[in-house]
């Protein structure tokens, strides 16, 4: 099993799961969270972990949080997808 990076930082998937997101509600947070490029919540945090950045927030990358060609391609995300995704993350 892979540990998240951080203590006290979990695995966005987990979330999903553990909270009972339906299926359906899950797939638009997955197109984003790959669009991002990022698994656990940290990735989509201040360098502090005390806030959500505005980007991620909003659900556009300012930069790749690993290398192109390691990561699928994505397209951007729906308004519904950041709907779901900020709704998530509140």
């Amino acid at each position: 099993m892979v540990a998240p990076k951080h203590q006290r930082d979990v695995f966005v998937k987990d979330v999903l799961v553990h909270e009972d997101w339906t299926l359906q509600s899950r797939r638009p947070i997955n197109e984003i969270r790959f669009h991002l490029g990022g698994t656990t919540l940290s990735d989509f945090c201040n360098a502090a972990g005390t806030h959500i950045d505005p980007w991620m927030w909003k659900g556009k990358r300012r930069s790749r949080l690993v290398p192109q060609d390691a990561w699928p391609a994505t397209r951007p995300p729906s308004p519904k997808a950041v709907e779901r995704w900020q709704a998530m993350l509140n």
